[in-house]
């Protein structure tokens, strides 16, 4: 079960007292920046290594989703790295570059997706854990939870982990849904699979251990420079535009279909 006591925060007012992690998600890693055309295989989540070098630069330690739980005693800001989907840039670009700053982050994989063209091997995935990265689980097919029955999504949650622990002989223990969409109805059942920590899409800083879906902060390829640096300094002009967004996210994500959503979602992004 996951620990309780210190608070996540999207929409309440921050104490920068108390502030320690930034979660960010990341997707792809590409040489150079992206370019987008009709044709292009380039997802809107990509982003290039200079702009990836911007967050590994900024001046804060990076480090791993089960930090909350392990660093409990260090107060300091850090921003908490999570790569999603298990893209081969995850060992051919960023495992090397954390490496030289001696940073840690957590690769959510998916266990239908090892092994395919420009995915991770199984391999790949045990060279990640033994340089110390955290491995977490992002499903067993990357569905939609949303449309998921309840036999559905402990199938997913359970074979997910259960495969990945068995491929790598080691304890997995944080989860991020696929598409940001955490139905509140499977956060207990989740927690009871055995996962720690559990990853939605909503702005917002951590603390420490909770008991209830954890935001996590996109960076992705339409922002600048400026603004990757603004999220990673979490002014209060940006913390004010996150408490916006996460009352009206919500919303869409209920009444629009997932791949409308999506592209309302690419069309529209443009983070503070």
């Amino acid at each position: 079960m996951v620990k309780k006591g210190n608070t996540i925060f999207g929409l309440q007012k921050i104490s920068t007292s108390t502030i320690r992690y930034n979660p960010v998600v990341l997707h792809k890693i590409l040489p150079e920046k992206p370019m987008f055309s009709q044709q292009s295989e380039v997802s809107f989540e990509d982003i290039s290594i200079e702009a990836f070098k911007t967050i590994l630069n900024n001046g804060q330690h990076c480090t791993s989703v089960s930090s909350i739980h392990t660093e409990q005693n260090d107060k300091s800001y850090k921003i908490i790295l999570s790569f999603d989907d298990g893209h081969k840039s995850d060992i051919d670009i960023v495992l090397p570059m954390l490496k030289q700053k001696n940073f840690k982050a957590t690769f959510f994989i998916v266990p239908a997706f090892v092994g395919k063209k420009g995915y991770l091997d199984w391999d790949d995935i045990r060279v990640l854990s033994a340089a110390g990265m955290e491995i977490g689980s992002h499903s067993m097919t990357h569905p939609d939870f949303r449309n998921l029955s309840y036999a559905e999504a402990n199938s997913e949650l359970y074979n997910s982990k259960r495969v990945i622990e068995s491929k790598i002989n080691v304890t997995i223990n944080s989860f991020a849904f696929p598409f940001g969409f955490a139905p509140q109805r499977f956060l207990t059942l989740a927690q009871e699979i055995g996962y720690e920590s559990i990853m939605g899409s909503h702005h917002g800083l951590i603390t420490g251990p909770s008991d209830s879906i954890l935001p996590r902060n996109s960076i992705h390829s339409r922002m600048s420079d400026k603004q990757i640096k603004n999220l990673l300094n979490t002014s209060q002009a940006l913390k004010l535009y996150w408490f916006f967004e996460n009352t009206t996210k919500p919303v869409l994500k209920n009444v629009l279909p997932t791949n409308i959503y999506l592209k309302l979602r690419n069309l529209l992004s443009n983070d503070r």
